[in-house]
């Protein structure tokens, strides 16, 4: 893991916070509101509109909640709060997931190079794209 890869792994989730309050709240709840969601995109689709119109990906994904799909990359428990990293074919690249905490128990059942589906609201693109308020999807 280089150096930068380690700073944004702390830097993304201090970012995701403090811009928590300006995001849309989603909760599993909120699934029969009527909004329409994006459809399932894989991570590399996803990680491709960023890379390839990070404008107009920006105005696509950002505060909307989206589905992605992907290969665990790596799974990081915090007290408070779990990240789940989805693989790309970018080795530089990856979908950062953020997971409350209440999600901890159900995260230690995953292993590295599992499939996933994630459902979480797009926070944007630092150098990889970041999903908050995340949870697992049965697919």
């Amino acid at each position: 893991m280089s150096k930068l890869d380690k700073i944004l792994y702390v830097v993304a989730p201090v970012i995701g916070v403090i811009g928590t309050p300006g995001r849309k709240e989603y909760h599993s709840a909120d699934k029969n509101r009527g909004e329409p969601e994006t459809p399932l995109k894989t991570a590399d689709e996803l990680m491709d509109d960023f890379s390839n119109d990070e404008d107009g990906a920006s105005s696509r994904y950002n505060d909307k909640v989206i589905t992605v799909s992907g290969m665990i990359k790596s799974i990081q428990q915090g007290k408070s709060m779990q990240t789940v990293l989805l693989s790309t074919s970018s080795a530089l690249c990856s979908i950062i997931c953020h997971f409350d905490g209440k999600f901890k128990e159900q995260l230690n059942q995953l292993r590295p190079w599992q499939p996933v589906v994630v459902k979480g609201v797009c926070a944007g693109i630092l150098r990889h794209v970041v999903l908050e308020k995340c949870e697992l999807e049965d697919r």
